[in-house]
């Protein structure tokens, strides 16, 4: 049982890994694929499935370029593997968080003027 154990859970020590930049993947930016093997010819695809008219990018010698895209689901299809899923993801506000703050400091020193006025009236 260990035996079976140890063998399922060894990786193919010659299969491909693939790596993103920027990791993940962000909507307007162009981004990137590169595989390990330098040989590999990797396509990149709009949607979740490989092998159609929506054929986005195609690159050569282990790396591929892809311009800018918007956020949603894309798939690439690379000579050492199948056809394999990824997702760019929409851009974050980078305002968000400090707005939230903004608005407590806010509703903090408002609250102190009108109890203030309040009082001395």
């Amino acid at each position: 049982m260990f035996v079976v154990f140890v063998f399922a859970s060894v990786s193919q020590a010659w299969a491909a890994t693939y790596t993103f930049s920027p990791n993940p993947p962000v909507a307007g930016p162009p981004f990137s694929i590169t595989s390990s093997f330098s040989g590999d010819t990797i396509f990149v695809f709009s949607g979740s499935t490989c092998f159609g008219p929506n054929h986005i990018a195609f690159g050569t010698g282990g790396s591929v370029s892809v311009p800018a895209q918007p956020a949603g689901p894309y798939s690439y299809f690379a000579s050492e593997q199948t056809c394999t899923t990824f997702s760019v993801v929409p851009a974050s506000i980078p305002e968000y968080p400090y707005g939230l703050v903004l608005l407590a400091v806010f509703m903090v020193l408002g609250y102190a003027v009108i109890k203030r006025k309040t009082r001395l009236a």
